[in-house]
């Protein structure tokens, strides 16, 4: 008929004839069959409305996976500490426009609001270190906060370990598979997809996450939010695959809403350093709001640097080397080159144990190692360094490679023989 009951109750008898219990097909049929008699009298919403409010426990059930694994992950990752420190950034139409500009969440509700059926994908641009993962890690918490309210069930799905192959069918993955898949959508629920870092697939790639996804097969409401830096889609093609038609890129542009993370403003910029947990982030330099204000007005082409979270990070914790620099040009170089002095500054006493070397002669080997690292990294495209504390005195540290080029070990020259784990 149709009907996106049908078809799911379809789809689940499907699943039972590969078993040999008679019975319990039986049973299948006879539901597909009461569906279609009650289709007639009550329509696709009525239906959709008598199962919500038949099976309220077992959305509880069914959903109480989802909302627990949220809730691990956000103790996992500190999300209460991360919100302390978060200043809610704006979004934009374009990227070099201000034309547009509104508070993200003010916009991102207004995108997933139910009114609001035009467009089915919101694609979020900004550059790196502009908030992206931070904002889309508290959207779910926030969202599964309202959901009695909103009845929008959030899943959010980081794309940076998944290759492009993997990421054609990462929601299923993530959801435990096509049964839970199945159940989840006869809940009759709005779903919204949080797709963090396509930019960042293992070996690269572009994806037609709705498509190929299937999630035309979720019930009405259901969207998706893709998270991604500007410069991976410039002059590809890569943008018109996210539309939610790949195959018809007129009509799926006009499902498609863009929107580009704002610079921080002034105001926003203050707001950052006017929080009182900086204090208890940077306590062996506390610095007052005014001393930051002076010093900036002091450095105006600095000023100019502090317009995203990770830049306003590294100028927090660079502060003590920067404010003994005699210079109102300060580069964004000036002010990596603080931040790890500061860091070398802070760890100099660990850095040294155990080596029979002059403490100015280890920084200076330090820096030259670390750039010469981080150089080669950056030229054998390595996208992620996972950390894994093993123990306290035992950390293990892993590096993927996107496409790791033949020939020599390129780390050999790095680490030595009993790293052989990071080598590899």
């Amino acid at each position: 008929s149709g009907s996106p009951i049908l078809n799911t109750a379809g789809q689940l008898i499907g699943l039972h004839f590969a078993s040999t219990d008679k019975g319990r097909t039986a049973v299948c049929l006879d539901v597909v069959a009461a569906l279609q008699r009650a289709l007639k009298v009550l329509g696709e919403d009525g239906v959709t409305r008598l199962i919500r409010d038949r099976s309220g426990d077992a959305e509880s059930d069914v959903l109480e996976g989802l909302r627990d694994a949220a809730a691990d992950y956000a103790r996992k990752n500190e999300l209460d500490q991360l919100e302390h420190f978060y200043v809610p950034p704006d979004c934009q139409d374009g990227k070099n426009s201000q034309g547009g500009r509104k508070p993200l969440r003010e916009t991102v509700e207004g995108f997933l609001a139910t009114a609001q059926m035009r467009h089915k994908v919101m694609l979020l641009q900004g550059d790196a270190g502009t908030g992206k993962t931070t904002f889309t890690q508290l959207l779910e918490q926030w969202l599964w906060q309202d959901f009695e309210k909103r009845k929008i069930v959030p899943v959010r799905i980081e794309l940076r370990r998944v290759t492009a192959e993997e990421a054609k069918s990462c929601v299923s993955a993530a959801l435990g598979g096509d049964a839970e898949v199945l159940k989840l959508r006869m809940l009759g629920l709005p779903f919204v997809f949080i797709f963090d870092s396509y930019d960042e697939l293992k070996g690269g790639g572009f994806v037609s996450l709705w498509q190929d996804n299937k999630l035309d097969d979720w019930p009405a409401g259901t969207k998706a939010i893709v998270t991604c830096r500007p410069e991976y889609l410039a002059n590809t093609d890569g943008k018109e695959k996210l539309c939610p038609w790949p195959t018809d890129p007129l009509k799926g542009l006009k499902q498609l809403m863009e929107k580009f993370l704002s610079p921080f403003t002034p105001d926003q910029v203050s707001r950052y350093l006017r929080n009182p947990q900086l204090d208890e982030d940077v306590k062996e330099h506390p610095v007052a709001l005014e001393e930051y204000d002076q010093f900036l007005r002091n450095s105006p082409a600095l000023q100019e640097l502090l317009s995203t979270p990770f830049v306003l990070k590294i100028f927090v914790n660079a502060y003590p080397i920067l404010k003994q620099y005699h210079t109102k040009d300060i580069t964004r170089d000036d002010l990596y080159r603080a931040f790890v002095e500061q860091w070398f500054a802070k760890e100099a006493f660990n850095l040294s144990q155990g080596l029979d070397m002059p403490l100015s002669e280890l920084k200076e080997t330090f820096a030259d190692f670390s750039r010469s690292l981080a150089f080669e990294m950056c030229r054998q495209k390595v996208y992620d360094v996972e950390h894994k504390e093993e123990s306290k005195s035992r950390s293990r540290w892993k590096l993927t490679i996107a496409n790791p080029e033949p020939g020599p070990n390129p780390w050999e020259k790095f680490f030595s023989n009993s790293d052989r784990d990071v080598m590899q």
